[in-house]
């Protein structure tokens, strides 16, 4: 059952009231509900506990080929980590020869300088610290370029986002957010019981998602036969 953002804001702060004192009083909800957002964003980046096989962008709006994942003015959702890049529903390959992305010191290795590579189809995608997306060659044209990968949950603060919008995470991923902001939460400005109160709720609330993060990826990857898994839906 989905969990709306109103209701996720309420467990939040219940669970904080249970464990200590919030340092954000519930009556300013402008307040609460942008702590709430930032809080959920890191935790999401930490566990990356959401992901999307259809992520778009616009080619167009870069003339070297880079992109900021996290540009939602260019994606149609922020990225944290790509593994397959589409482009007009045919998969970038890896070295290996199966849909991925290189490393940048794959990609100086290559017998040319993909700086220098003449504008055209992308052949090549990588990631590039922080969070910035590199198409080899740069297009030359505005092509249909999807992602698959980890991304990162919407703004909660958002003017479409209303108190009856559902959030994006699973029911196995509600409670663990909630705790994790909550220990956040009455760490600001908590002492002695209460510090160490909100230390442990948020250490919680980590583990809790990652072991429902470790279920994703599993499923992500497929069943395994004899011990070594089948071939994803990407190998060629």
């Amino acid at each position: 059952m989905a969990t709306t953002v109103e209701e996720f804001e309420e467990l939040v702060f219940a669970y904080a009231r249970a464990h200590g004192q919030p340092f954000i009083k519930w009556q300013d909800r402008a307040k609460l509900r942008a702590y709430i957002s930032r809080q959920l964003f890191r935790f999401v980046e930490q566990t990356k506990v959401l992901y999307d096989d259809n992520v778009t962008f616009d080619t167009t709006s870069s003339d070297d080929g880079t992109y900021d994942l996290l540009d939602t003015t260019i994606f149609s959702r922020a990225v944290l980590e790509p593994e397959v890049v589409l482009v007009e529903s045919l998969p970038l390959l890896d070295t290996s020869g199966l849909p991925g992305l290189y490393s940048v010191s794959e990609l100086n290795d290559l017998p040319f300088d993909y700086r220098t590579m003449t504008d055209g189809r992308p052949e090549y995608a990588a990631l590039f610290p922080p969070q910035t997306l590199r198409l080899a060659p740069a297009p030359d044209a505005a092509y249909d370029v999807t992602i698959s990968g980890w991304v990162q949950h919407f703004d909660l603060t958002g003017s479409s986002v209303k108190d009856t919008t559902d959030m994006e995470l699973g029911d196995g991923t509600v409670d663990a957010a909630a705790m994790f902001i909550a220990g956040e939460f009455i760490m600001v400005g908590g002492e002695g019981p209460s510090l160490a109160a909100g230390a442990g709720l948020s250490e919680k609330g980590l583990a809790m998602a990652k072991r429902a993060s470790g279920r994703a990826a599993s499923f992500l990857q497929g069943p395994t036969i004899r011990g070594r898994r089948t071939p994803s839906r990407y190998r060629l």
